[in-house]
């Protein structure tokens, strides 16, 4: 059955009401120029702030759920009153934040068009355990974060757009989270092929909140499945895919970095889902339903972004957890990827076997299949055609289309268009 679109509008008004209430000016200077960062809508958050100089602002990170957590790096909030002048900010406990070793190469996001678009800030300086940015405001409303952001309500906006699309027979709600927000599993196939004919790929992203790279891979997927790509037409004809999209919509909107709003590390709950889970053990029950029913999946692929790893790789299925065959035929996969796409590397992260609680492990041990940890840089890559350049939306959303381009050409033999 296809999702209740109207089902859609009460919680995207609940997204957007749950936001962090903005802060209110601190104690700051008298200078010409007053700066603001307000936090009142969703995914925010910042902890004390103040104006120190003209046109500079000194703040810290705030910890997943209101400093409850020890899990701290995520920031967004817009910053107000500054068009056209040159501000410096100022993260005052870098130091002592989550990955702070990666601070030296971070870029941070800015967005002059509420989030519509992306760029980053290159002018940084870490040292001492504060790290420092500079750059021109165009908008007395430039939007500021880690990474560019990816909402929750994006992807509710996304699901509403391809709600119709002939390839989508089904959209469902599999889980409720915490807090009570829907985990959507998006199926993209052609239906005109029995089921029976076809294998599957399963997708999950965005269990650490502050990992927005894997929600722009995701969109890049879907975006290219339902394309009109002769690719990929060819290859929903072989194979469906199963997209759960956003497996911890509560973490998002409270703008945690790593946690979910019980303060749980969902990527460590695969093996035995604590109450507190809920979106892991649906995700889980689907996916054994689907696997005891057609015995089809070919490949499950977590997606993540890593905040100091400056490359764009796999954690992958290693010859104990699988078989000699499956080994041999990942490490071709990421070659045939790495032709694809330049900006993904063959070259970077390592295989595992089928312990632990990732959910690369559980695929593993459960699916018995091809299974990995996509992770994707926050920051810039130190390899290929675009070494030392920091990753953009299109690079990222081209990571996810030409991940189903890899699986059409490697597992199917269907030429990438143009070949």
């Amino acid at each position: 059955m296809k999702i209740d679109s109207l089902r859609l509008l009460p919680v995207l008004l609940a997204v957007v009401a749950m936001g962090v209430p903005a802060l209110s000016a601190r104690a700051g200077t008298t200078d010409a120029t007053t700066l603001s960062l307000q936090t009142d809508f969703e995914g925010a958050s910042v902890g004390e702030w103040q104006q120190t100089a003209d046109g500079v602002v000194e703040f810290s990170i705030l910890a997943d759920n209101d400093g409850t957590s020890s899990h701290q790096r995520w920031y967004s909030f817009r910053l107000e009153g500054a068009a056209g002048t040159e501000v410096t900010l100022r993260i005052t406990n870098a130091g002592r934040t989550n990955a702070s070793g990666a601070w030296r190469f971070n870029a941070p996001a800015v967005s002059h068009d509420d989030g519509e678009t992306w760029n980053r800030i290159e002018d940084t300086r870490y040292r001492d355990g504060v790290f420092e940015f500079t750059y021109t405001p165009e908008t007395d409303s430039d939007w500021l974060a880690l990474v560019p952001v990816y909402n929750f309500s994006r992807w509710l906006n996304l699901l509403e757009t391809i709600d119709s699309h002939p390839r989508v027979p089904e959209i469902e709600i599999i889980a409720e989270s915490l807090d009570g927000n829907p985990v959507h599993l998006v199926t993209i196939a052609d239906n005109d092929v029995p089921r029976s004919e076809k294998q599957s790929v399963w997708v999950v992203a965005r269990q650490h909140p502050g990992e927005t790279p894997s929600s722009w891979m995701v969109e890049g997927l879907i975006d290219w499945l339902l394309s009109d790509d002769p690719q990929a037409a060819a290859l929903l004809e072989r194979c469906s895919f199963h997209i759960i999209g956003f497996i911890n919509p509560d973490g998002v909107i409270r703008g945690n970095f790593r946690t979910n709003g019980a303060g749980l590390n969902l990527n460590r709950q695969w093996l035995e889902p604590d109450a507190n889970a809920p979106t892991i053990s649906g995700a889980i029950d689907r996916m054994i339903e689907h696997q005891e029913a057609h015995d089809d999946i070919l490949f499950f692929s977590d997606k993540h972004a890593h905040s100091s790893i400056r490359e764009n790789f796999f954690y992958y299925n290693g010859a104990q957890a699988t078989s000699d065959e499956l080994y041999e035929e990942m490490l071709a996969f990421k070659r045939a990827f790495n032709e694809i796409n330049p900006d993904f590397t063959a070259r970077g992260g390592r295989d595992g076997g089928i312990a632990g609680t990732t959910a690369k492990a559980w695929g593993y041990r459960v699916l018995r299949t091809h299974s990995v940890t996509f992770e994707a840089s926050y920051q810039d890559i130190n390899y290929g055609p675009n070494d030392g350049r920091y990753m953009t939306v299109a690079q990222y959303k081209d990571l996810g289309a030409d991940f189903g381009k890899t699986i059409a050409r490697f597992f199917f033999e269907i030429p990438l268009s143009g070949d």
